[in-house]
């Protein structure tokens, strides 16, 4: 399942993140030929590196396996998508605290083929009560 995450955002106040997570997790599934519902999509957004470095949101989009219907033209529409999501988030919610140094975003989709880049993915059950 594919992985958005989002740099560029950590220095903004948290209240105003928990609305961008669903926003991003929606515009990824509304993509039809990505065969993905809203919970499939993970959304991280790490800390800053350069936190004086603000004013671009740079995306990236990992572990979207490769599928004869996820055509370049598809992954073109994610990535527009997606920034038109952010741009959006950051217009709806100028007010709070640092969404107005966001002022430039770039989403790079990454192709992923698990039979040749390599995956695994492990379940994890605990004993009841624990």
């Amino acid at each position: 399942m594919p992985v958005v995450i989002i740099h560029g955002v950590s220095h903004v106040g948290g209240p105003t993140l928990t609305h961008l997570t669903p926003a991003v997790q929606d515009c990824v599934a509304a993509i039809k030929e990505l065969c993905l519902e809203p919970k499939q999509v993970s959304v991280l957004m790490p800390e800053s590196a350069c936190p004086w470095e603000r004013g671009s949101v740079i995306v990236f989009v990992e572990g979207l396996f490769e599928k004869p219907e996820r055509t370049n033209e598809a992954r073109k529409r994610l990535a527009d998508a997606l920034a038109h999501t952010i741009k959006e988030w950051a217009k709806a919610e100028e007010d709070e605290d640092g969404v107005k140094d966001i002022q430039f975003v770039e989403v790079f989709v990454k192709r992923f083929n698990p039979d040749r880049d390599g995956f695994c993915a492990l379940e994890i059950r605990y004993k009841a009560g624990t």
